[in-house]
């Protein structure tokens, strides 16, 4: 347990800036059609970026992750 406010304040903004290049943040959207989806946002070369399918996954990933949904699990 951390009795040290500036300590704790510290080590939750470092903690913060490591997960913000680290980390995506996942926000649903809608078009204009009312469709929803989900996006990635996160920093690729020290700029924001936003990602509207799996990020850094390949097509074949994809392809698998898709097939392996469709089993009843």
């Amino acid at each position: 347990m951390v009795s040290s406010e500036a300590f704790s304040k510290s080590m939750a903004d470092g903690f913060d800036h490591i997960t913000e290049r680290l980390a995506f943040r996942l926000e649903l959207q809608a078009d204009e059609g009312g469709f929803e989806f989900i996006s990635w946002q996160g920093v690729e070369n020290d700029k924001k970026r936003v990602w509207q399918a799996d990020p850094h996954t390949s097509l074949w990933q994809c392809f698998v992750i898709s097939v392996l949904g469709l089993l009843p699990m």
